[in-house]
């Protein structure tokens, strides 16, 4: 997404050294609330391999992970018989369809919202696919809030990092003045890649304990993970 003209106030706030200006949001399971979903069409792929289902999120929680390849295998699927690709196609086909009935997190448009009131540069960062990234975001008119919108190439979830130092070198941006919220311990390695900050949030897909090991800011809910900003923020005053 081409880069948006924004109000000189916001410019001044966002070029103050050291001081935090740049949110870069994970999307699936941070602001889009789709994990039920992911467990309902993996387990359906399970089933019709004879295969035991992940029977639960909590499960699906503790294994999920990326890149996806790996987690596919933890769920029970080998590859013998059937190719990475093939499969991923399959998830991706009824993904698609039944992530239609998705919607936010309660409070993400608040918490959007928010940070947008407090001049906060935001972009989303996501490992799906640029295509279907676009199509589940336009239904929920956010795209104003972000300044760049950014998916990768192919639908296979290999991961985020690449994209996220390409965009961070090629803008400019400051790691010491950036915060990424995620959902995934993926998330905190992209923030540990980039030498920015992060906040993590436990409702998505990952569990909390796995999250917790991350040793990063964890919050239960976006309005939580707003409030540690804010307080970073004060902190850098």
């Amino acid at each position: 997404m081409d880069k948006k003209t924004v109000h000189s106030d916001r410019e001044i706030f966002r070029t103050r050294p050291n001081k935090l200006n740049t949110i870069i949001w994970d999307w699936n399971g941070t602001l889009l609330d789709d994990a039920d979903i992911c467990v309902e069409v993996e387990n359906s792929l399970l089933r019709e391999r004879g295969i035991e289902p992940l029977l639960d999120k909590s499960r699906y929680q503790e294994i999920f992970g990326f890149p996806v390849i790996d987690y596919y295998r933890r769920a029970g699927l080998s590859f013998e018989t059937e190719s990475y690709q093939a499969i991923a196609d399959i998830y991706i086909n009824r993904y698609t369809e039944r992530s239609r009935a998705c919607g936010l997190f309660p409070d993400a448009r608040a918490a959007l919202e928010s940070l947008n009131a407090m001049g906060f540069r935001q972009v989303i960062i996501s490992a799906s696919h640029s295509g279907l990234l676009l199509d589940q975001i336009r239904p929920f008119r956010i795209e104003n809030y972000f300044d760049y919108i950014i998916g990768q190439d192919d639908a296979y979830a290999h991961g985020k990092k690449e994209a996220a130092l390409r965009w961070m070198r090629d803008c400019g941006i400051d790691n010491k003045t950036t915060v990424l919220v995620g959902d995934t311990t993926h998330d905190y390695e992209v923030a540990c890649a980039l030498g920015c900050g992060c906040v993590l949030v436990r409702n998505g897909h990952h569990s909390r304990e796995r999250l917790e090991k991350c040793g990063c800011h964890i919050a239960d809910s976006l309005t939580e993970a707003v409030n540690n900003i804010s307080n970073l923020c004060l902190k850098n005053t």
